[in-house]
């Protein structure tokens, strides 16, 4: 009798032992980096010791401005809303294991392509792209020197252009000082009615995101993918990206051939876009000036000399608000 009693017990045992269900389980360590370190964590696990199959939960209050991720052994956990928190829920795996609380999206990747973190819109993705603009500047440098701007509808340029949706990035750590950008600008077919413009300085670009600023760089030097083969049109604008109300005084021209300085304002030079102009003119009717720039001379909404050239202006932004 105590023989069989004896080996119901062994038998329980093994049983128990193989099912792992006779037991509260076994514990496994948990490490928690959190890189959020924020009071918006209402509730975490701390590192330390838990049981396999122990529902753990990350709670958060919910933010309008910022993101919370939540990674378990590099994979990323779902989050679900509930009374205005973030609850990002898991299982203790059977092993040890690594849970990562970050307000960075892009913890798992080391490689990039733009559509990872920037809108590609699918006139791009589909290759319906009619022409290219590429405009070349440089960062740190004395206001007012001119940017050279090139068009290309060229089906090779176009080609080359749109092969940058290809190219490899990684994370960047800042940009230096100086140097020089580029905005690229993509115009679709005429069933769209707008474009896709994109800032890289540096070879480096950012998400977008105000609130972080993410910056990535390019594995390859991209700027020669914008050495068009067919130049289209080549056009100026000015280096510095001149903003705000005031910064600009304009001199009107009197009947007499003096100057007088009027309360019309002018204040941007950032959205004129001009060629070369070799026509004839007569008198200027005025002039703006800046501390920072050389005198403008205006002779007409679109006609203006600068540095002792003459331009046309081709956008849609004039002096017109000065005549």
């Amino acid at each position: 009798m105590e023989h069989k009693i004896l080996k119901t017990i062994l038998l329980l045992g093994l049983l128990c032992t193989s099912l792992s269900s006779c037991d509260s389980g076994k514990s496994y360590h948990l490490e928690v980096l959190d890189y959020f370190n924020s009071d918006v964590i209402v509730t975490s696990p701390r590192t330390g010791d838990y049981k396999e199959g122990e529902v753990l939960q990350v709670v958060t209050h919910k933010l309008m401005d910022a993101g919370i991720y939540v990674y378990l052994n590099d994979k990323s956990i779902t989050s679900r809303e509930a009374d205005n928190h973030w609850i990002f829920e898991f299982e203790m795996p059977s092993y040890d294991s690594t849970l990562v609380i970050s307000a960075d999206p892009y913890y798992l990747k080391d490689t990039f392509i733009l559509d990872d973190f920037l809108m590609v819109d699918d006139f791009i993705k589909n290759g319906e792209v009619k022409e290219v603009r590429a405009e070349f500047g440089y960062v740190g440098v004395a206001p007012g020197s001119l940017n050279q701007v090139y068009y290309s509808d060229n089906e090779d340029d176009l080609e080359k252009a749109l092969s940058l949706f290809e190219e490899k990035l990684e994370r960047s750590d800042g940009q230096p000082s100086g140097g020089n950008y580029m905005l690229i600008t993509y115009f679709p077919n005429d069933e769209y009615d707008y474009e896709q413009t994109y800032q890289i300085t540096n070879n480096r670009i950012s998400d977008g995101d105000f609130g972080r600023n993410n910056l990535f760089e390019f594995v390859n030097n991209v700027r020669g993918l914008f050495d068009f083969n067919d130049v289209k049109l080549s056009s100026f604008t000015f280096n510095n990206l001149f903003k705000g109300n005031n910064v600009f005084a304009y001199y009107v021209k009197t009947s007499i051939g003096t100057y007088e300085e009027t309360t019309k304002e002018f204040d941007s030079l950032s959205y004129l876009e001009f060629i070369p102009y070799e026509g004839e003119v007569e008198d200027d009717l005025g002039y703006l000036t800046s501390p920072f720039i050389d005198k403008i001379s205006i002779y007409s909404e679109k006609i203006f000399s600068y540095k002792n050239k003459m331009y046309q202006l081709i956008s849609d932004s004039d002096f017109s608000a000065l005549i």
